[in-house]
C-alpha cells in the first residue's frame, strides 16, 4: 500500500482527524494543542493562510473539557450592524427588522470555546467594546436592558504580526494582550517536508470516500515521480494548497505538474483581504529568507543579490518588518 496509508486516522468531520503530520515541527504543535486544551486561558493561533489555524483551534475546543460548542467568527465577513447583531446578538423591537429575538454568538458560545477568526480585522471602534466583553464574561443583546453571563473559551487567530499592528495603533493594545496569554505559532509546509507525503495520503484517502472512487488509484496518481516533485514544490498556499491539488487530481483521476507552476488561480480579491505593499514586501522577504536558508545563517550577500537591492538596504528592511533571522556571530 501506498506509505503506509493504514496508519492513518479514519475521516470523520465531528472528530480529531483534521491535523496529521509527523516530525518536529508537527511534534511541537500537538504538544502545543494538548498543553492548552487543558486549561481555559486565551490563546493566539498564528500562522501563514492555508497552515491549518482552523483545525488547529477545532482540535483544541474538542480536547478541552468543555461540553458547548465550537463557535467561529469569521472577523473580515462582518462589518458594520451585521458585526453587532451576530456577535451580541438583539431583543425582539431593537430594531425595525428584529421581529423576534435572536441570541448572538458570543451567549451561543456559552460553555464552549469562540474562535476570532482573523482577529486582525476586528474593527477598531469595537476593539475596547470586546476586551471589556472578555474582563466580565458579560453581553448585552442589542435592544436589552440586562447582561447575560457567559463562560466562554477565548481563540484568536491570525496572519498578521498583531504586534507591530499595535506599534502601527491598527489594534488595541490591551486586546493583543489578552488574547497572547498562550500563543501557537504555524510553521510554514515549505518549513515541514516531511508532512507533505502523509497530507497527500489523508486527503486522497478522503476524497476517494467523499466521490466512491476506488483508494487503488491513489498508488496510480501520485506516482514516486510525482511525489518527488510535490517534496520539492515550495507550497505558498500551504496545507489548503496541498487539499486542492490532491482533490482536483482525485477527481480527474489525473495529476499534472502544472498544478505546481506556483501560480495561484485567477480569483476576484475581497476588498477586505486586501493587504498593504509594506505587508506583502514582509511576507515575500519572510518566504525568501525561509526558502533559501531554513535554520542555517543568512548571508546578506546572497540575500541582496537574490532580492535585486543593496545589503544595507536588506538590513534596513528586516529592521523595519522586525523579520526575525538567524546569522552568524
Amino acid at each position: 500500500m501506498f506509505r503506509g496509508r493504514k496508519h492513518l486516522p479514519p475521516y470523520n468531520e465531528n472528530t480529531m482527524t483534521h491535523i496529521v503530520g509527523k516530525g518536529l515541527g508537527f511534534g511541537k504543535i500537538m504538544n502545543s494543542i494538548m498543553q492548552v486544551s487543558a486549561v481555559d486561558s486565551t490563546v493566539l493561533i498564528t500562522g501563514e493562510m492555508g497552515t491549518g489555524k482552523y483545525p488547529i483551534a477545532r482540535e483544541i475546543a474538542i480536547r478541552s473539557k468543555r461540553e458547548g460548542p465550537f463557535v467561529t467568527f469569521d472577523c473580515p465577513n462582518h462589518k458594520g450592524n451585521l458585526f453587532t447583531s451576530a456577535l451580541y446578538g438583539y431583543e425582539k423591537g431593537a430594531f425595525t427588522d428584529a421581529r423576534t429575538e435572536k441570541p448572538g454568538l458570543f451567549e451561543i458560545s456559552h460553555n464552549g470555546t469562540f474562535l476570532f477568526d482573523e482577529i486582525s480585522h476586528l474593527p477598531m471602534d469595537h476593539q475596547s467594546q470586546i476586551n471589556s466583553i472578555l474582563d466580565s464574561k458579560t453581553v448585552m443583546r442589542i435592544g436589552a436592558i440586562s447582561e447575560k453571563e457567559i463562560n466562554t473559551r477565548i481563540i484568536g487567530a491570525t496572519r498578521m504580526d498583531l504586534k507591530s499592528m499595535v506599534n502601527d495603533e491598527k489594534f488595541n493594545e490591551d486586546l493583543y494582550y489578552r488574547f497572547n496569554c498562550l500563543r501557537i505559532d504555524v510553521p510554514p509546509l515549505r518549513g515541514r517536508k516531511n508532512d507533505i507525503r502523509i497530507l497527500v495520503d489523508y486527503y486522497a484517502s478522503v476524497f476517494c470516500i467523499e466521490y466512491g472512487i476506488d483508494d487503488a488509484k491513489i498508488d496510480q496518481i501520485f506516482s514516486p515521480a510525482v511525489m518527488s516533485d510535490m517534496e520539492a514544490y515550495h507550497w505558498p498556499g500551504n496545507i489548503r494548497e496541498v487539499k486542492n491539488i490532491v482533490e482536483r487530481s482525485i477527481v480527474t483521476e489525473k495529476f499534472s505538474r502544472k498544478y505546481l507552476d506556483g501560480k495561484p488561480a485567477e480569483r476576484i480579491i475581497p476588498v477586505d483581504d486586501i493587504v498593504t505593499l509594506e505587508e506583502q514586501e514582509k511576507e515575500y522577504i519572510q518566504s525568501v529568507i525561509s526558502n533559501l536558508y531554513g535554520e542555517r545563517d543568512v548571508n546578506m550577500s546572497e540575500l541582496g543579490r537574490k532580492l535585486g537591492a543593496s545589503t544595507s538596504t536588506i538590513r534596513e528592511k528586516l529592521r523595519k518588518y522586525g523579520i526575525a533571522y538567524r546569522h552568524a556571530h
